[in-house]
């Protein structure tokens, strides 16, 4: 199991409102895109304000199910019309969720840099 963790700040004209949205559609991607297997989307609740705006936690079966969602077309889609107009940075992570397997697990390429992104 692969769990995908990543942080979204968005440039500081960007709505609450349309943060909401975002959320509430990120929710909807992780219901279409059928190699995620859990998915956990949220707000910061607002503790720090220098924090990130979104956090996300999806897990996948594999490193071929992450890297099928990497160039998967309704993900590529989000990104293109809900993240990259209104993004002003985004940190991410991605590690093995089995105990037994090394801790380090080479992906070759981010999501990002597959995409040109």
């Amino acid at each position: 199991m692969i769990r995908h963790c990543s942080l979204f700040k968005f440039k500081s004209d960007t709505p609450t409102e349309l943060i909401d949205v975002i959320v509430t559609r990120f929710r909807g991607l992780a219901e279409e895109v059928p190699m995620i297997r859990r998915a956990a989307i949220g707000r910061n609740i607002g503790f720090h304000d220098d924090n990130y705006d979104i956090a996300s936690n999806l897990e996948f079966d594999s490193l071929e199910g992450y890297r099928e969602y990497c160039v998967d077309e309704t993900h590529l889609a989000f990104v293109d019309k809900w993240l990259l107009p209104h993004l002003d940075s985004r940190a991410a992570v991605q590690f093995s969720l089995d105990e037994t397997a090394d801790a380090t697990v080479s992906l070759d390429v981010s999501c990002a840099q597959q995409n040109g992104r």
